[in-house]
């Protein structure tokens, strides 16, 4: 709701990536509302591309390296790091801080179980890319 009459603009923030949003306006007056305007269909903007290159190798009994390649696109501040141990839900291990910055060593790793590994880059406006390859290793 837009509540200063003399607004001529409405930013609508808080929406999710790759998207569809349908907006209309109406006025409100002295208890009445108008008709609904034109129906205004907008798309927000899909992920970028995923890291193109990502590998892992487990350096000690409960370390294991992640190397990428920097992400190509400048618009990217960061690496978001995803974990999936013995097939299970994925979760968020660590961001990474800087596009130039390429990796990430999990010193939470047991002998004996299974770990995914999965990088998304994030840009400065909290976009994301789509997820990189699987890497998966298991532990020895």
């Amino acid at each position: 709701m837009v509540l200063n009459r003399y607004a001529s603009h409405y930013v609508d923030t808080g929406l999710d990536q790759n998207r569809q949003y349908t907006y209309t306006f109406t006025t409100v007056k002295g208890g009445f509302e108008s008709l609904h305007g034109e129906v205004i269909n907008v798309s927000t903007k899909p992920p970028f591309e995923a890291v193109t290159f990502f590998q892992g190798f487990q350096k000690s009994l409960n370390s294991i390296k992640l190397i990428w390649r920097p992400h190509g696109d400048k618009r990217v501040k960061m690496y978001k790091i995803e974990k999936s141990t013995n097939s299970g839900k994925w979760k968020w291990v660590e961001s990474v801080k800087n596009r130039m910055m390429s990796e990430f060593i999990d010193t939470y790793v047991a002998p004996g179980n299974r770990y995914s590994y999965r990088v998304i880059a994030v840009g400065f406006d909290d976009s994301f890319s789509k997820n990189s390859k699987t890497v998966t290793i298991t532990a020895r």
